[in-house]
């Protein structure tokens, strides 16, 4: 049995990095890995810009503006946003905009219309205004030449309007990770056939999968496997020829029909480790065929899915060369709940809200994951200690 970080290190020595790139449309680049540092070509915005509805005007023909003592100042033109006007700034002049308009040469602020009288020719001012108020400068966003988003980022809906906004409508990823799971166990049935006795649904690959999806990781196939030797090497060795990486479930105890061990032997993959001091989830194999990682998870649902979140992901992290794709971790105050001492470290769902930790109620069996629904983290227990309210622990944001 080896630590959970002696397992995670053995992982990334092993897993190829991915240096294959492509570019793609700025939409299609969603929840993908950058490949290379993207610098901006221009400003943003790249015109000095107006941040109201109101007035261009300079802020020092406002002195002494008050609504007793209104300024009165010449309107000489209107630019609505998405115009361009050459016209500068003279005294006790003032320009009608509107709010993302272009403010012209000379014009050092912007009064909102709220504290005028709206006067199209003539305008009475009713506030001293300071100099670059409602006023966008030119880079106020970003500056040309501005190192934008590094390689190795994971681009989210807020990367792309970034990335929009400075004009890029195509960017290089690295190719995606792709991704086979197979669920194993003659007990085992495929969502929408009919339920049959001493039979169950296959339900945690679809877990797994999904929060593949969602980091922008393909599935190349998703499978259910009987307990059968021959047939399972198979199933492995054909889902690894079009894979990165390929993941299991079930078969990695110590049962008669626990037959990973022996499938690894028969295919001839080297056995990395087969026994992590973690809970649930203690009995878990990762192998190596052809240069590519075999993870073999626990059976028992949330034993699996505890595996996957600590195994799997510094694995796609090393994979991509990116961060962004490490678990989020956090050191928090349990405000509710009580386990009593483990012997290994456990891995414990919970819920986070505002800073504070929930345990979920007192059903924490393996087999159970319907408790889950508003789980958000998972906490770690650490050998020979407790969980109570009050203490600070660790824990990590479930992808």
């Amino acid at each position: 049995m080896i630590e959970i970080n002696e397992a995670v290190q053995i992982l990334v020595e092993k897993v190829r990095r991915q240096n294959d790139i492509e570019v793609v449309s700025l939409l299609d680049s969603t929840e993908r890995i950058l490949a290379e540092n993207i610098y901006s070509d221009i400003n943003v915005p790249d015109f000095p810009k107006s941040a109201m509805d109101g007035y261009a005007l300079r802020s020092i023909d406002t002195k002494g503006a008050s609504k007793d003592n209104p300024i009165e100042i010449t309107v000489i033109e209107k630019i609505y946003a998405g115009d361009f006007s050459t016209i500068k700034a003279g005294e006790k002049t003032a320009v009608r905009l509107m709010t993302g308009s272009f403010i012209p040469e000379g014009y050092d602020s912007v009064i909102k219309q709220e504290l005028t009288n709206y006067g199209e020719h003539k305008v009475e001012i009713y506030e001293e205004i300071p100099p670059y108020n409602h006023y966008c400068p030119i880079g106020e966003d970003v500056k040309k030449g501005d190192l934008i988003f590094s390689k190795g980022t994971k681009i989210t809906s807020t990367h792309l309007g970034i990335l929009a906004s400075i004009g890029r409508d195509r960017v290089p990823v690295f190719k995606s990770m792709k991704v086979s799971l197979i669920s194993t166990g003659s007990e085992l049935l495929k969502p929408g056939n009919k339920l049959e006795p001493g039979k169950i649904f296959s339900s945690t690959n679809y877990i797994i999968a999904s929060n593949l999806l969602h980091n922008g990781i393909e599935i190349q196939n998703l499978s259910i496997s009987s307990d059968d030797i021959q047939g399972l090497s198979e199933q492995i060795v054909s889902n690894l020829e079009e894979s990165d990486i390929l993941l299991t479930t079930g078969g990695v105890s110590v049962g008669d029909k626990d037959l990973m061990p022996d499938v690894m032997k028969h295919i001839g993959a080297e056995i990395l480790f087969h026994s992590v001091a973690m809970k649930p989830g203690t009995p878990v194999l990762a192998a190596s065929y052809k240069n590519k990682l075999l993870l073999c998870f626990s059976g028992n649902p949330y034993a699996s899915l505890a595996n996957f979140n600590v195994l799997f992901w510094p694995v796609a992290s090393a994979f991509y060369g990116s961060e962004d794709l490490q678990l989020k971790r956090f050191k928090l105050v349990i405000e509710e709940g009580y386990l009593k001492k483990s012997r290994l470290t456990r891995l414990v769902r919970a819920k986070e809200k505002q800073g504070k930790v929930y345990l979920v109620d007192k059903v924490h069996k393996s087999s159970v994951i319907s408790n889950m629904v508003d789980c958000n983290v998972m906490v770690i227990q650490r050998p020979n200690t407790e969980i109570k309210p009050g203490e600070e622990i660790e824990g990590f944001y479930l992808p």
